[in-house]
């Protein structure tokens, strides 16, 4: 390539490929460790290309965290993210909402407008999967019981318990079962099946125990007590077809009896644990029965809400719920079981003479159809 020597020089270099930098081209780029985009104005270097390791622009406040420079969105990390040298401040994106915990079991209720924040303020949680804010033994780490709540506040009462009875097939429809015939775990007892595993022959309702076994020909133990006829192998007094149980010499018609023994000595219950007669063996051996001496509470008794009774056995006596008409997230857990905070202008309840005329209707029905 010729070039005439009449073209200034900066042409020729031009021409060439190697025009030197000017001073009014060159730049002040900043020393960028942690690659954020933003460098620190201690460490700067002059050039017309951005060097390796350097940013256009300085004030990062740490310049060994990638996470803090100026405009960056602040969040919930113990950091000051944009370098505005504040820390978590409420400029935080999608601050976590806190629900109250009226019960303490770790679960909140739901708020439509729940606190925002990096921290919840004391009885605050992080979830709002509460299904009863006021009672502590319901909420989703609760197991489920045999009790007609819903524990696990999953939606469905009395599903998958933790604690399940066992019950057991009664093919013949006696009222006694037999664990040969066929077990199933729940808290009720599934069609076809009942609480006990006594029958000795559950292919004939004719053999389950308290059956008339007669004393004459054709002799058939059909109490189920292994002993026929005319014995008196127990020496009680009674025949074999006469007693309930010619196994043992305290068990006979008429016989003191104990409850609770385990043994039906007089012959005329189905259970020594049921002393009231509601058909609810008591809690104390195994049974769902609270009170065993009162007929009237037991597992689906109506619950009079308020009377400080717990007449269904769930744990719990039944509570008034009132409606809350402030737009706060107050609740009211006193001993009166009162669900639902009241601002200035007062609460909104049904009167007592609705709720008691409810529970009046549902007892008459219960009585109706007894």
């Amino acid at each position: 390539m010729t070039i005439s020597r009449r073209l200034p020089p900066l042409v020729i270099l031009a021409a060439l490929g190697v025009l030197p930098v000017t001073s009014a081209e060159a730049a002040t780029w900043y020393r960028d460790k942690d690659g954020d985009g933003v460098g620190v104005s201690t460490d700067t270097v002059e050039a017309a290309a951005q060097p390796i390791g350097y940013a256009p622009i300085d004030g990062d406040c740490n310049d060994n965290d990638a996470t803090r420079f100026p405009g960056n969105d602040e969040a919930c990390d113990g950091k000051d993210n944009d370098c505005d040298d504040l820390i978590d401040t409420a400029d935080v994106l999608d601050l976590q909402p806190w629900y109250i915990d009226g019960d303490g079991d770790g679960a909140g209720r739901p708020e439509a407008d729940p606190f925002r924040g990096c921290e919840g303020p004391p009885g605050r949680v992080a979830n709002d999967d509460d299904c009863d804010d006021a009672d502590e033994t319901r909420a989703p780490s609760r197991p489920e019981q045999c009790n007609g709540v819903d524990d696990d506040c999953n939606g469905l009462v009395d599903d998958e318990p933790a604690y399940p009875f066992e019950y057991y097939a009664d093919n013949d429809g006696d009222g006694w079962g037999s664990r040969t015939s066929g077990t199933v775990l729940a808290c009720d007892p599934p069609d076809g099946f009942v609480d006990n595993a006594e029958d000795c022959d559950d292919s004939s309702a004719l053999f389950h125990p308290f059956a008339f076994e007669a004393c004459t020909p054709p002799l058939a133990d059909t109490n189920c007590d292994g002993n026929v006829g005319d014995g008196d192998r127990d020496l009680d007094g009674f025949r074999a077809c006469e007693d309930c149980n010619d196994n043992l010499s305290t068990t006979y018609p008429g016989a003191p009896d104990t409850w609770y023994d385990g043994e039906i000595e007089d012959c005329d219950r189905e259970s020594d644990f049921d002393r009231d007669g509601d058909g609810y063996d008591t809690t104390a051996y195994g049974g769902r029965d609270c009170a065993d001496n009162d007929a009237s509470r037991h597992p689906g008794a109506i619950d009079i809400p308020g009377n400080g009774i717990d007449e269904d056995c769930n744990g719990t006596d039944a509570t008034v719920t009132t409606v809350d008409t402030d737009t706060g997230s107050d609740t009211d857990t006193d001993t009166e079981g009162l669900e639902g905070g009241c601002g200035e202008e007062g609460c909104a309840q049904a009167p007592a003479s609705v709720a008691w005329l409810s529970v009046l209707v549902l007892l008459g029905l219960r009585r109706r159809q007894r």
